[in-house]
């Protein structure tokens, strides 16, 4: 499999512009689907080839519920070193950090809450505040973490109900003392 694998990669790919220390791209040759994401039969089962890559490399699969993400952001690319495993999270804070955010909210530029640097309670959008809120596949906005701690803090402190238990042994304890 590796040999048939490799024989469909272009090792002479773009080096990418916002990172030219990676080295060139490879890019496969097979198959991709619409979004330009390699893809081919692996273990009986059709896997995005830069995943196959991943699993080839590693000896294992991606653990669960981890993504195989770009360094390079060519979505063909099965070069080794320009993949890393990472969370939906991580892959958006990569975004962040090479400035292509704010492109891929709803897929639309003109979409004004993408130039907000800072939430309606003037908390950083950084990458390290920023919940990227995914629907259906697609990224659907983002939140400011501090702001969802704080409202979570408020909410269970609102919905607080003391057990009965301890309701009725402070009433208890509250008679003994002589207190009404």
């Amino acid at each position: 499999m590796n040999t048939r694998f490799w024989n469909r990669v272009n090792k002479g790919g773009p080096v990418p512009t916002h990172k030219p220390e990676l080295g060139p791209c490879w890019l496969w040759t097979g198959y991709q689907n619409h979004r330009g994401y390699g893809q081919a039969s692996f273990n009986g089962k059709v896997m995005l080839t830069h995943r196959i890559s991943f699993t080839i490399q590693r000896g294992r699969l991606p653990l669960a519920g981890m993504k195989i993400c770009h360094h390079c952001d060519n979505p063909s690319c099965v070069r080794p070193d320009h993949l890393f495993e990472g969370t939906d999270s991580d892959n958006m804070r990569d975004a962040v950090s090479k400035g292509r955010l704010p492109t891929l909210i709803d897929g639309r530029t003109n979409n004004p809450n993408t130039q907000k640097t800072h939430c309606k309670n003037g908390h950083p959008f950084s990458p390290e505040n920023t919940k990227i809120r995914m629907r259906n596949g697609k990224q659907s906005g983002r939140s400011c973490i501090i702001c969802m701690r704080n409202s979570a803090r408020e909410k269970a402190r609102r919905d607080y109900v003391p057990h009965p238990r301890k309701t009725a042994l402070t009433a208890l304890l509250a008679k003994w003392e002589g207190k009404p």
